[in-house]
This record gives C-alpha cells, sequence and structure tokens, in this order.
C-alpha cells in the first residue's frame, strides 16, 4: 500500500490454496475474489465489522516499515524542495460505471510551511470539475479518465493525474496458479464469514506500566558537632528476606544433571564393551 500512495507501479500477488480445496478449512478467505475487502478482513479478525484493532496492526507495522524504507535516499534518490507544495490523491479501487466514488487530497502538505491553507481543483476527466479536499464523483460511461488534482498553496501550486479505468464490473483477471485454472470462481464448499456486530468490542490496551526504582539515600556522616543520621537504604526487593532461587533455575539445573548422568553412563558403557572386545 505505501508504494501505491508513492505513485509507484504495484502489482500484488496474494492467494489462499486451501480456498478451493474439496473440503476446506472454516477459515478458508477469498483473497483473490470481489468479496476480498478490508471490511471482510474486519469480520474474519474481530467477528464485526468495525475496524479490527489486530488487522490495523498487522497492516500497520509492514506499512511503517516500507515508508521509512522509501524515505532513504538510496531507494527513490533525492529531489531538490521547490516552492510547490506536494499534492497526492487517495486510493480509488475499481471503478464502476453508476458506482459512487469517494476522493480525497488530505495528505497534501505546503513542505515550506506546514500551517500553509491549500486549497484543492478537481478534473474528473468527463467534463466534471469540482473544488474541496474531498470530492464524490460517479461516471457515467464505460471508458478510461484522467483524473486531475490541483493543490495551490500561497507559494505556488502542484499538478498530478490518475488514469482511472471505468468498466461494468469487477474486474477479473487470470490466475495460471490457481486449482481450477485461469479464472478463479466461487468454491461452493466455503461459506463467506458474515458480521456479528453484537460481539464485544475490543478493549483498548492500557499503556504497559514500568515500574520506578526508590531513590536511593546514602548515609551522612557523623561530625563532632551533629549527631549521626542514620538512613536506611532499602534497595529494590530488600524487604524479600534470601529468596530461593525460581522455577525455571531449578528445572535447568535438574535437565543438567540429568544430561551429565546419561552422558557418564554412555561413557561407561563404551569403555566396558571395549573391554570385552
Amino acid at each position: 500500500m505505501p508504494f501505491i500512495y508513492a505513485g509507484l507501479p504495484v502489482v500484488t500477488v496474494t492467494g489462499d490454496q486451501s480456498y478451493y480445496d474439496p473440503h476446506p478449512p472454516m477459515w478458508a478467505f477469498p483473497y483473490d475474489l470481489p468479496e476480498d475487502t478490508l471490511a471482510l478482513m474486519n469480520t474474519y479478525t474481530c467477528g464485526a465489522a468495525r475496524p479490527s484493532a489486530a488487522l490495523a496492526l498487522g497492516l500497520a507495522l509492514p506499512a511503517m516499515f516500507t515508508t521509512w524504507m522509501l524515505n532513504q535516499p538510496d531507494m527513490l534518490g533525492q529531489a531538490m524542495a521547490d516552492s510547490n507544495p506536494i499534492a497526492a490523491i487517495s486510493d480509488i479501487g475499481q471503478t464502476v460505471v453508476g458506482q459512487n466514488i469517494e476522493l480525497d487530497g488530505k495528505v497534501s502538505f505546503d513542505p515550506s510551511n506546514a500551517s500553509n491553507q491549500l486549497s484543492y481543483a478537481w478534473n474528473f476527466g468527463d467534463g466534471a470539475s469540482t473544488t474541496g479536499i474531498s470530492v464524490n464523483h460517479t461516471y457515467r460511461q464505460i471508458g478510461n479518465y484522467t483524473l486531475t488534482l490541483t493543490v495551490t498553496s500561497p507559494g505556488g501550486k502542484r499538478t498530478i493525474s490518475k488514469t482511472i479505468n471505468v468498466g461494468n464490473g469487477p474486474n477479473y483477471y487470470s490466475n495460471p496458479y490457481s486449482p481450477l485454472g485461469g479464472i478463479n470462481r466461487h468454491n461452493p464448499a466455503v461459506t463467506i464469514a458474515t458480521a456479528n456486530n453484537n460481539l464485544p468490542a475490543q478493549p483498548f490496551l492500557n499503556p504497559p506500566l514500568l515500574s520506578t526504582p526508590a531513590p536511593t539515600m546514602t548515609a551522612a556522616p557523623a561530625t563532632a558537632t551533629s549527631a549521626p543520621t542514620v538512613v536506611i537504604d532499602t534497595p529494590a526487593g530488600g524487604n524479600i528476606a534470601n529468596p530461593g532461587p525460581s522455577p525455571i533455575t531449578i528445572i535447568l539445573f535438574i535437565l543438567a544433571a540429568l544430561t551429565l548422568i546419561v552422558g557418564l553412563s554412555l561413557v561407561g558403557i563404551a569403555v566396558l564393551r571395549a573391554r570385552g572386545r
């Protein structure tokens, strides 16, 4: 996903071979079918249609690492900054005739001054245009259209574009690795999970509690003119009287002893066999 947002051509090949088994497991997921959506992924991870914290974490970690990689000069090179803003268009996905699409330029910004106000001008390539950071549009005819966004700041403007292919339905692509050979089809033996929004929401995780060591106090030296000051210095865990070894330590000692006994036994057997010969 970060590569897509960076404007790089990307082809993602995923699959769930078990989905096409005659007796698929209950968790079989249709990766390469139109049902494969974030909403369905939320259902599989938390049981409901609402956003899943586990899914967000699973997607965020590789996205953060990929974004870090893309920011390395050796990956995409470097370009001198100018006075123009940085423009970006949100992900669009497959576009179908008569289907409303939502677009935004929220990640656009002015690198010279992040507080500068930006204006957004959209051209959908079909004769329609509008302004605003978030817009909606519906294409009425099949074809290829050039979507253009112009972002303007006090110091300049930048124009970017995307080519949109509008069809009359979802696109199916041939998958030569599918057991079905060619275009994948639904497996009637698989029941796609449905969302149960009555399930309790996943609780928020509290930040980890890190123990703060108590401050260490030292004894003040006694002098002829002052009485000695007695200060008790209690280190962390000092109120525990001679704690014994932990269970893990005891188990490791036992395993080491057994290993030593077995090793000595094998050496003795080898010596006896050698003398018998």
